[in-house]
């Protein structure tokens, strides 16, 4: 039996502090670097929570020519968050296409410091 995967998302779980600022940097190499299209970050409570307000953080980037994508939450972003386990995917948008490049677990520790 023949089998075509077209997933090619790959698993990265991250960690991260409620209200620190959070910045989130990865290179997508030569290839993906010359396509133009908008790089977009949602975390949403589960894998099922497909409502627009089933999203608690959505941060997006454009494609550099440097191929380096940043993704950043201001620390007021991040201090809204309720601490907790999330799930969350990375997508790239072009204009024809969407592709989903990461995903994961999404996981904010509780901070003490609150000032």
């Amino acid at each position: 039996m023949a089998v075509l995967n077209l997933d090619i998302a790959q698993r990265l779980d991250i960690v991260c502090r409620k209200g620190d600022t959070f910045e989130f940097s990865f290179d997508v190499g030569d290839s993906l670097s010359s396509l133009t299209g908008t790089w977009t970050m949602e975390v949403r409570p589960t894998e099922d929570a497909d409502q627009a307000g089933d999203i608690i953080l959505s941060l997006s980037a454009s494609n550099l020519p440097s191929g380096v994508i940043t993704l950043t939450g201001t620390n007021a972003q991040m201090g809204a968050l309720v601490a907790g386990l999330y799930v969350y995917d990375i997508q790239l948008k072009t204009n024809t296409t969407t592709k989903t490049y990461l995903y994961g677990t999404f996981k904010i520790n509780d901070d003490i410091t609150t000032v």
